[in-house]
Protein backbone atom coordinates (compact mmCIF):
# COMPACT_ATOMS: atom_id res chain seq x y z
CA UNK A 1 0.00 0.00 0.00
CA UNK A 2 1.10 3.24 -1.04
CA UNK A 3 1.95 6.07 1.39
CA UNK A 4 -1.17 8.42 -0.04
CA UNK A 5 -3.53 5.16 0.40
CA UNK A 6 -2.56 4.83 4.11
CA UNK A 7 -3.38 8.68 4.82
CA UNK A 8 -6.56 7.83 3.27
CA UNK A 9 -7.02 4.78 5.56
CA UNK A 10 -6.13 6.15 8.77
CA UNK A 11 -8.66 9.45 8.16
CA UNK A 12 -11.63 6.90 7.33
CA UNK A 13 -13.95 6.24 9.93
CA UNK A 14 -13.45 2.72 11.86
CA UNK A 15 -15.26 -0.33 11.42
CA UNK A 16 -16.62 -0.73 14.28
CA UNK A 17 -18.16 2.90 15.59
CA UNK A 18 -14.92 3.63 17.46
CA UNK A 19 -12.49 6.51 17.04
CA UNK A 20 -8.87 5.92 16.99
CA UNK A 21 -6.24 7.75 19.31
CA UNK A 22 -3.22 8.71 17.87
CA UNK A 23 -0.28 8.05 20.56
CA UNK A 24 2.66 10.84 20.44
CA UNK A 25 4.97 7.84 22.26
CA UNK A 26 4.12 5.29 19.51
CA UNK A 27 5.24 8.16 16.66
CA UNK A 28 8.05 6.56 14.63
CA UNK A 29 10.35 7.93 11.91
CA UNK A 30 11.14 5.19 9.18
CA UNK A 31 13.54 6.13 6.83
CA UNK A 32 11.46 5.72 2.89
CA UNK A 33 12.67 5.54 -0.69
CA UNK A 34 13.75 8.88 -1.21
CA UNK A 35 14.23 10.28 2.43
CA UNK A 36 10.59 9.92 3.14
CA UNK A 37 9.65 10.09 6.41
CA UNK A 38 7.48 7.01 7.89
CA UNK A 39 3.83 6.88 8.31
CA UNK A 40 2.47 7.46 12.29
CA UNK A 41 1.81 4.69 13.56
CA UNK A 42 -2.11 4.66 15.34
CA UNK A 43 -2.73 2.45 18.18
CA UNK A 44 -6.61 1.73 19.60
CA UNK A 45 -6.60 1.33 22.81
CA UNK A 46 -9.60 -1.44 24.13
CA UNK A 47 -12.00 0.26 25.51
CA UNK A 48 -12.42 -0.55 29.62
CA UNK A 49 -15.11 -2.93 30.34
CA UNK A 50 -17.01 -1.36 33.78
CA UNK A 51 -17.01 -3.78 36.95
CA UNK A 52 -20.42 -5.81 37.66
CA UNK A 53 -21.37 -3.82 40.32
CA UNK A 54 -21.28 -0.46 38.32
CA UNK A 55 -23.12 -1.87 35.10
CA UNK A 56 -25.62 -3.29 37.61
CA UNK A 57 -26.79 -0.08 39.47
CA UNK A 58 -26.88 1.72 35.83
CA UNK A 59 -29.50 -0.62 35.00
CA UNK A 60 -31.02 -0.43 37.89
CA UNK A 61 -31.03 3.19 37.68
CA UNK A 62 -32.49 3.73 34.07
CA UNK A 63 -35.56 1.53 34.93
CA UNK A 64 -36.69 2.10 38.20
CA UNK A 65 -38.80 5.38 37.65
CA UNK A 66 -39.80 7.17 40.17
CA UNK A 67 -41.51 5.12 42.33
CA UNK A 68 -38.66 3.02 42.57
CA UNK A 69 -36.34 6.11 43.32
CA UNK A 70 -38.63 6.90 46.00
CA UNK A 71 -38.77 3.73 47.88
CA UNK A 72 -34.10 3.66 47.81
CA UNK A 73 -34.45 7.33 49.46
CA UNK A 74 -37.19 6.10 51.99
CA UNK A 75 -35.10 2.74 52.41
CA UNK A 76 -32.02 4.68 52.48
CA UNK A 77 -33.74 6.99 55.58
CA UNK A 78 -34.60 4.03 57.57
CA UNK A 79 -31.13 2.71 57.17
CA UNK A 80 -29.59 5.63 58.34
CA UNK A 81 -32.07 6.13 61.20
CA UNK A 82 -31.22 2.86 62.81
CA UNK A 83 -27.60 2.89 62.38
CA UNK A 84 -27.63 6.31 64.08
CA UNK A 85 -29.77 5.30 66.60
CA UNK A 86 -27.18 2.11 67.29
CA UNK A 87 -24.12 3.92 67.23
CA UNK A 88 -25.48 5.86 70.12
CA UNK A 89 -26.52 2.86 72.08
CA UNK A 90 -24.06 -0.24 71.63
CA UNK A 91 -21.12 1.51 72.78
CA UNK A 92 -22.81 2.44 76.00
CA UNK A 93 -23.89 -1.11 76.64
CA UNK A 94 -19.82 -2.30 76.09
CA UNK A 95 -19.03 -0.04 79.29
CA UNK A 96 -21.84 -2.50 81.55
CA UNK A 97 -20.17 -5.28 79.53
CA UNK A 98 -16.78 -5.30 80.13
CA UNK A 99 -18.07 -4.38 84.06
CA UNK A 100 -19.76 -7.37 84.31
CA UNK A 101 -16.89 -9.62 83.05
CA UNK A 102 -14.68 -7.74 85.33
CA UNK A 103 -12.45 -6.93 82.73
CA UNK A 104 -13.56 -2.97 82.47
CA UNK A 105 -9.86 -2.41 82.03
CA UNK A 106 -9.75 -4.35 78.73
CA UNK A 107 -12.26 -1.85 77.43
CA UNK A 108 -9.82 0.97 75.99
CA UNK A 109 -7.86 -1.65 73.95
CA UNK A 110 -10.81 -3.30 72.51
CA UNK A 111 -12.25 0.05 71.55
CA UNK A 112 -8.73 0.70 70.12
CA UNK A 113 -8.62 -2.00 67.65
CA UNK A 114 -12.22 -2.06 66.98
CA UNK A 115 -11.78 1.84 65.53
CA UNK A 116 -8.35 0.36 63.64
CA UNK A 117 -10.87 -2.70 62.16
CA UNK A 118 -13.76 0.23 61.39
CA UNK A 119 -11.59 2.49 59.12
CA UNK A 120 -9.67 -0.50 57.82
CA UNK A 121 -12.27 -2.26 56.37
CA UNK A 122 -13.93 0.68 54.42
CA UNK A 123 -11.71 0.27 50.87
CA UNK A 124 -12.58 -3.35 50.47
CA UNK A 125 -15.98 -3.07 51.26
CA UNK A 126 -16.08 -0.45 48.45
CA UNK A 127 -14.14 -2.34 46.12
CA UNK A 128 -16.44 -5.28 46.62
CA UNK A 129 -19.36 -3.58 46.32
CA UNK A 130 -17.64 -2.64 42.32
CA UNK A 131 -17.47 -6.31 41.89
CA UNK A 132 -20.20 -8.67 42.99
CA UNK A 133 -22.98 -5.47 43.68
CA UNK A 134 -24.70 -3.03 45.89
CA UNK A 135 -27.29 -5.02 47.00
CA UNK A 136 -25.18 -8.43 47.69
CA UNK A 137 -22.41 -6.18 49.73
CA UNK A 138 -24.73 -4.41 51.52
CA UNK A 139 -26.42 -8.10 52.70
CA UNK A 140 -23.08 -8.92 53.96
CA UNK A 141 -22.48 -6.24 56.44
CA UNK A 142 -26.12 -6.69 57.33
CA UNK A 143 -25.27 -10.13 58.54
CA UNK A 144 -22.01 -9.04 60.00
CA UNK A 145 -24.03 -6.91 61.89
CA UNK A 146 -26.93 -9.68 63.10
CA UNK A 147 -23.66 -12.05 63.81
CA UNK A 148 -22.15 -9.62 66.20
CA UNK A 149 -25.50 -8.86 68.05
CA UNK A 150 -25.70 -12.54 68.73
CA UNK A 151 -22.59 -12.83 69.85
CA UNK A 152 -22.67 -10.34 71.90
CA UNK A 153 -25.62 -10.96 73.86
CA UNK A 154 -25.13 -14.26 74.49
CA UNK A 155 -21.30 -14.06 75.55
CA UNK A 156 -20.51 -15.22 78.82
CA UNK A 157 -17.10 -13.97 78.83
CA UNK A 158 -15.01 -11.35 77.28
CA UNK A 159 -13.48 -13.66 74.48
CA UNK A 160 -17.42 -13.71 72.89
CA UNK A 161 -18.02 -10.63 73.80
CA UNK A 162 -14.80 -8.94 71.67
CA UNK A 163 -15.68 -11.31 69.00
CA UNK A 164 -18.65 -9.56 68.33
CA UNK A 165 -17.64 -6.23 68.27
CA UNK A 166 -15.28 -7.00 65.63
CA UNK A 167 -18.17 -8.62 63.61
CA UNK A 168 -20.02 -5.29 65.01
CA UNK A 169 -17.29 -2.65 63.15
CA UNK A 170 -17.27 -4.89 60.02
CA UNK A 171 -21.01 -4.34 59.88
CA UNK A 172 -20.80 -1.11 61.17
CA UNK A 173 -18.28 0.05 58.46
CA UNK A 174 -19.94 -1.62 55.69
CA UNK A 175 -23.36 -0.05 56.42
CA UNK A 176 -21.61 3.50 56.37
CA UNK A 177 -19.76 3.39 53.37
CA UNK A 178 -22.69 1.52 51.45
CA UNK A 179 -25.22 4.01 52.43
CA UNK A 180 -22.59 6.68 51.01
CA UNK A 181 -22.16 4.74 47.92
CA UNK A 182 -26.10 4.67 47.28
CA UNK A 183 -26.56 7.84 48.09
CA UNK A 184 -23.76 8.90 45.23
CA UNK A 185 -25.63 6.56 43.30
CA UNK A 186 -29.01 8.07 43.20
CA UNK A 187 -28.00 11.66 43.31
CA UNK A 188 -26.39 14.48 41.12
CA UNK A 189 -23.09 15.89 41.50
CA UNK A 190 -25.04 18.78 41.97
CA UNK A 191 -26.95 17.17 45.29
CA UNK A 192 -24.80 14.99 46.45
CA UNK A 193 -23.00 16.93 48.94
CA UNK A 194 -26.69 18.02 50.88
CA UNK A 195 -27.85 14.11 50.51
CA UNK A 196 -24.52 13.20 52.03
CA UNK A 197 -25.03 15.64 54.95
CA UNK A 198 -28.71 15.05 55.45
CA UNK A 199 -28.03 11.30 55.47
CA UNK A 200 -26.37 12.25 59.08
CA UNK A 201 -29.79 14.79 60.56
CA UNK A 202 -30.50 11.18 62.94
CA UNK A 203 -27.67 12.05 64.96
CA UNK A 204 -29.24 15.71 66.47
CA UNK A 205 -31.90 13.47 67.56
CA UNK A 206 -31.01 9.85 68.78
CA UNK A 207 -28.46 10.81 71.44
CA UNK A 208 -31.75 12.33 73.39
CA UNK A 209 -33.90 9.08 72.55
CA UNK A 210 -30.71 6.81 73.11
CA UNK A 211 -30.53 7.89 76.71
CA UNK A 212 -33.80 6.93 77.52
CA UNK A 213 -33.66 3.07 75.61
CA UNK A 214 -30.28 2.57 77.68
CA UNK A 215 -31.40 4.09 80.80
CA UNK A 216 -34.71 1.00 80.74
CA UNK A 217 -32.33 -1.54 78.84
CA UNK A 218 -28.89 -1.85 81.00
CA UNK A 219 -30.22 -3.66 84.02
CA UNK A 220 -31.74 -6.41 81.52
CA UNK A 221 -28.81 -8.34 80.73
CA UNK A 222 -28.34 -8.94 76.68
CA UNK A 223 -31.75 -7.40 75.78
CA UNK A 224 -30.19 -4.18 74.55
CA UNK A 225 -28.43 -6.38 71.90
CA UNK A 226 -31.27 -8.06 71.16
CA UNK A 227 -33.38 -4.97 70.35
CA UNK A 228 -30.35 -3.76 68.28
CA UNK A 229 -30.91 -7.03 66.20
CA UNK A 230 -34.54 -6.96 65.89
CA UNK A 231 -34.58 -3.66 64.30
Amino acid sequence: MGVSAKIVSHFRPASNGEVTEVQSQDVTSAVADGGEKGIVEVTAEPKEDKQAGVSTIEAVQAIWGKKGFRIILFGLAMIMILFELDNSTVYTYSNYATSAFNKLSALSTLNTATTIIFAVVKPPIAKLSNVIGRGQTFCGTICCYLLAYMLMASSKSIGPYAAGMVFYNIGQSGTNVMTNVLISDVTTPRWRGFALGIAYFPFLITPWVSAIIVGKVVGEGGIGTHFSAVL
